[in-house]
This record gives structure tokens, sequence and C-alpha cells, in this order.
């Protein structure tokens, strides 16, 4: 069974019944009907990390980018522990709404650049702070405690 098909069975059968594969080869998110999220899937360990994640990204459209890899060797039996792939601010978010962590401490933003010096611009960033200039997610949060 092509890896494609088994993560949008997974996720029809967790709470998005009608996500689909989109077949490999075609362009954009890999599984479609995950409103709000930007699924690329991998089924290679030679695929590098960082290409996949930007790939998710520019696929994103303003939703979630994430990437599912099935380790070589895996099947259906185990897609429950096939490693998924965030960016780190996105996944800092995700905790903190998930009631993670305490409000004590965590900063809030007072200025937002990329580390090669782009600001901020509507155009120029894609949430949670990847800037499309350089490809990098590597931003700066200038802040007060």
């Amino acid at each position: 069974m092509a890896t494609q098909k088994m993560v949008a069975e997974w996720f029809a059968v967790s709470g998005w019944p009608f996500a689909t594969s989109t077949g490999s080869g075609r362009s954009g998110v890999d599984i479609e009907n995950l409103p709000g999220l930007a699924a690329e899937i991998k089924a290679t360990a030679r695929e590098s990390v960082t290409g996949a994640l930007k790939q998710a990204v520019r696929n994103a459209g303003g939703g979630l980018p994430f990437v599912v890899y099935r380790p070589n060797g895996q099947g259906p039996t185990t897609i429950a522990d096939w490693p998924v792939i965030v960016p780190l601010g996105v996944f800092t978010t995700l905790l903190a709404q998930a009631g993670y962590g305490s409000d004590t401490g965590r900063q809030q933003p007072t200025s937002l650049r990329c580390v090669c010096g782009h600001l901020p611009a509507e155009h120029d960033w894609t949430d949670p702070g990847w800037c499309r200039i350089c490809e990098s997610c590597q931003y700066v949060v200038e802040a007060t405690a």
C-alpha cells in the first residue's frame, strides 16, 4: 500500500473522515480534506528534513505545515509510531495552546525579524515565522520578559 494512502486512511479514521491521498507526483499537499493542515508525506530516509519541511510550508497556503516520515521497513501496523516534523515555532505554539508550559517568563514579542535580517512584512512571512526570502524558519523574537 502506498505511503500517502496509508496516512490518508489514518487521518480518515482519526477525525478527518474525508481525508484522501492526492497520489504521488501531484503538486500541492499530499493529503486533501484536512482543513487548516498541510501534509507532506515522505517514505524514504534519503529525503532532506529541511527540504521536505520547506515543501510543506510552500504548499501550506496558510495551513499548519507538517511532514510525516515513514521509516524504512515500517508498514501500517506501526503508523502511529511514524515521526511527524513541524517547525519549532509551530510546535511551541501548539504546546502552549494545549496548556503546557506557563505564562510566567513567557516572552511576549515586541519585535520579530529573521536571522537573515528581513523584517516581518506581511508578504515576506507565513505563520508562524517562515521567511519566504531566505526560506528559513530561524527567526528571532526580541522580547521583554
